[in-house]
């Protein structure tokens, strides 16, 4: 995964290889339709940190 932000459109453009790439989708509470060729635009997330880690480790956890 590479996490690109765009603080001018206030987002993040989610890049990922992934086998599941629809369960990183979910982490996120974007549906496997919203995937565009294993892209996904996060709206509103800007902090690694506070917003993507905890959303992955639950996501894997359960």
């Amino acid at each position: 995964m590479l996490l690109l932000t765009d603080i001018m459109k206030e987002g993040s453009e989610l890049l990922m290889a992934s086998d599941d790439a629809a369960k990183i989708a979910r982490a996120f509470g974007h549906c496997e339709c919203e995937l565009e060729k294993g892209n996904l635009w996060l709206d509103g997330v800007m902090s690694r940190k506070k917003q993507v880690v905890p959303a992955l480790e639950a996501a894997f956890r359960g």
